[in-house]
């Protein structure tokens, strides 16, 4: 509601003094046409110098008031946006550079092969036919 307010003097008075002055030069030019004169001696041209411009100004003020009332409503909130850290051109390039990065090792991880463990030497049988290792022989003292 903090910003409302002002916006509403930035448009609704110059509408309404733009209608007004509209009105004017219609009365004006309405009162050059009919310039009768009424039993009470004021004439036409008088009643629309007054009467036309303010209607005008009255209507077209209004109009904008509503205007802008639900285009306030309309309107996201500009907290929302003051919370938010603004986002600066690198810190998206670091995030874009990330995603790729990201992207590029997983598209790598996807194209080799998966190697198994080898075993380990102790259990390897060894080939048939192989002679196996002479046994020493010990030596008690």
């Amino acid at each position: 509601m903090r910003r409302f307010w002002p916006r509403m003097l930035k448009s609704v008075l110059p509408v309404a003094l733009l209608c007004g002055v509209a009105g004017y030069l219609y009365a004006v030019a309405a009162g050059a046409y009919f310039a009768t004169e009424r039993d009470d001696g004021s004439t036409l041209r008088d009643s629309l110098a007054w009467r036309l411009p303010l209607t005008m100004a009255v209507w077209g003020g209004g109009f904008t008031l509503l205007v802008e009332f639900f285009r306030h409503l309309w309107a996201p909130k500009k907290a929302d946006e003051k919370t938010a850290p603004p986002s600066t051109p690198e810190a998206d390039a670091e995030k874009l550079l990330l995603q790729l990065l990201e992207q590029a090792e997983e598209a790598e991880r996807s194209r080799t092969f998966p190697v198994p463990e080898p075993r380990p030497l102790t259990d390897t049988p060894l080939p048939a036919g192989l002679p196996a290792a002479p046994r020493q022989p010990t030596t008690t003292a």
